[in-house]
C-alpha cells in the first residue's frame, strides 16, 4: 500500500515485510528473526531461534551517551572493544577481581588491590610473585631477598652449591 497512513489495532502480515522510511511499531510482538540492514550492507540480525542479536563484521555495538562511549564490534579479522568515551575501562571478574585499563597504564587487581601495573618505565609488582626461571641481567634488588628458604643479610651474595643456592658472606678484607 503506497498513500494514506494505514491506522489499525492489529495488523497480521504473513511473509516477508519491508518497510521504507519512517515505522513506528508499538508494542510489537515479532515471531521470526528480524534484519536490521546497514549502510555497509553486513546488517545487524535479531535471530529467534538462537536467541542472539548478531552483528555482522564492523557494525558496532555503541553504549553511552552521544557518539558512544564504548564500542564493541568484530572488524573482520579480529574483535575490537574500543573504549573512546570519558573513564576508565574496567574487566571484572567475581566482582573485585579485575582489569583496569586507563590511559597511561594497565592493572591488573586481585580482591580490589592491584597487584601488576604497568608504568612508562616497566612493570610495578605489589606481592609476592613466583617464578620458575628468572633471567634478570643487571638488576638492583632492595629490602629483604630469600632464596633456597634462606634469608641474605647485607653483604651477603648467592654462592650455588651444586644442588641450589646458599647464602654466603664475602671475605673480610685484609688490612694488614
Amino acid at each position: 500500500i503506497i498513500g494514506d497512513d494505514i491506522i489499525t489495532r492489529n495488523l497480521k502480515v504473513n511473509g516477508i515485510s519491508t518497510f521504507i522510511g519512517i515505522a513506528t511499531f508499538n508494542n510489537a510482538t515479532f515471531h521470526d528473526d528480524v534484519t536490521f540492514t546497514t549502510t555497509n550492507g553486513n546488517n545487524l540480525l535479531l535471530d529467534n531461534s538462537d536467541n542472539s542479536l548478531k552483528f555482522g563484521d564492523n557494525v558496532k555495538a555503541k553504549f553511552g551517551t552521544g557518539t558512544g562511549d564504548l564500542e564493541i564490534y568484530h572488524s573482520g579479522s579480529g574483535s575490537i572493544i574500543n573504549d573512546i568515551g570519558t573513564g576508565h575501562l574496567h574487566l571484572r571478574v567475581s566482582g573485585s577481581n579485575r582489569i583496569n585499563i586507563q590511559p597511561d597504564n594497565v592493572a591488573l587487581c586481585h580482591s580490589g588491590n592491584s597487584k601488576l601495573e604497568t608504568t612508562s618505565t616497566g612493570v610495578n609488582v605489589t606481592g609476592d610473585t613466583e617464578t620458575d626461571t628468572l633471567n634478570t641481567g643487571n638488576a638492583t634488588f632492595t629490602g629483604t631477598i630469600t632464596a633456597g628458604g634462606a634469608t641474605g643479610t647485607n653483604g651477603q651474595y648467592l654462592k650455588s652449591t651444586g644442588s641450589g643456592v646458599a647464602w654466603a658472606s664475602f671475605p673480610t678484607a685484609r688490612t694488614s
